[in-house]
């Protein structure tokens, strides 16, 4: 008979509030010797149950809540997170229960499938590895590692309460019965250096020519040295370099929304907005240079900014405008803009 309690090992690695994970231990201590329910209805039910006992709040309304008993100290001390039960916490718990329901042999660390033994680790050193989703049969993940790497995606997604594109597909396909597929595509790699370099090629391969990807990253020097027709080829390597901008401009990285194949009207659209600049930069922005792994693709004039809102309920800057004139084109157009990979969307300097 298995108890309610397996569903709560492993603890989340992440919480919303210093209280959080007080009330998941309780929570665990006052169902964990129920039986599992034969729903996740039930489950559910028994969850939010016993979460307005020990809250005294409704999970489903509630906003934030701080409970005395749970208090030990720390800036949020005692703090309970709404949205974090809700979002995460919830979730994750009925996604552990589906698991277990859907495939037997898959328990809630996340896998059926057995590591590596010390002796293949040893025999297969660095390695280049992709996930398989089994519904298309489709890889929708390409990583490099040693030792058990390749297995830890699968663990870590019903171990922790974070979101990705990644940790999503897996939930799915652990949810559905089913296994993640795991496959070697190089092994015997001499170092983590040339795993690296070997994963980036096929990122930046199958996200071209094969698509549906979840690495949130592009691959090791993708910028630099990554998939580019013959004309970018000849643009990076023949063009000059861009060494000056003028005080009116701003460069923005267009990496993740531009593709080859667009004119200058497709990339106006993406390289528009919606950019985190600051108020006093704006008032005197007039130019936009478009970056597509330090190549400027194209330059725009702007005619005016507005302000738009986001996802996160902050505020961004988005510009209407024109290609630029000749004269200001032809000063950045096809330079390369050698500064290498960089974290912020927006520069204003060299």
């Amino acid at each position: 008979m298995t108890r309610i309690a397996v569903l709560f090992d492993p603890e989340p690695e992440s919480w919303g509030y210093r209280g959080d994970p007080f009330v998941w231990r309780e929570l665990k201590e006052r169902l964990g010797d129920f039986e599992l329910p034969r729903t996740e209805q039930e489950l559910g039910d028994a969850l939010r149950q016993q979460f307005r006992v020990s809250v005294g709040a409704d999970l489903d309304t509630l906003s934030q809540v701080q409970i005395t008993r749970f208090a030990h100290g720390g800036m949020s001390s005692g703090m309970i997170s709404g949205d974090y039960w809700r979002d995460r916490a919830l979730p994750l718990l009925l996604q552990r229960y589906t698991t277990m329901r859907g495939n037997s042999d898959v328990t809630p660390s996340g896998t059926s499938i057995e590591d590596f033994d010390q002796k293949t680790i040893n025999g297969i050193g660095h390695y280049v590895y992709c996930l398989i989703d089994p519904d298309g049969n489709r890889p929708f993940y390409i990583g490099e590692g040693k030792d058990n790497r390749v297995f830890q995606h699968a663990r870590g997604a019903l171990k922790d309460a974070k979101e990705s594109d990644k940790i999503d597909t897996i939930r799915r396909i652990i949810g559905q019965g089913q296994e993640v597929g795991h496959v070697i595509i190089r092994h015997g790699i001499k170092s983590k250096d040339d795993a690296l370099e070997i994963e980036s090629a096929l990122i930046d391969f199958a996200s071209r020519f094969v698509g549906g990807l979840s690495n949130i990253a592009a691959g090791h020097h993708a910028a630099l040295r990554g998939l580019m027709s013959v004309r970018e080829i000849k643009q990076r390597y023949g063009a000059e370099p861009l060494t000056w901008i003028g005080k009116d401009c701003v460069i923005v990285n267009i990496n993740r929304s531009y593709s080859r194949d667009m004119d200058s009207a497709g990339i106006y659209e993406v390289t528009r907005g919606d950019w985190p600049i600051g108020s006093r930069k704006v008032n005197v922005i007039r130019t936009v240079l478009a970056d597509y792994r330090g190549l400027i693709v194209e330059v725009f004039a702007v005619d005016s900014w507005e302000q738009v809102p986001v996802d996160n309920g902050k505020m961004r800057w988005r510009f209407s405008g024109s290609v630029a004139a000749p004269e200001i084109r032809k000063l950045y157009i096809d330079k390369v803009f050698r500064k290498g990979s960089r974290q912020y969307p927006v520069a204003y300097n060299l």
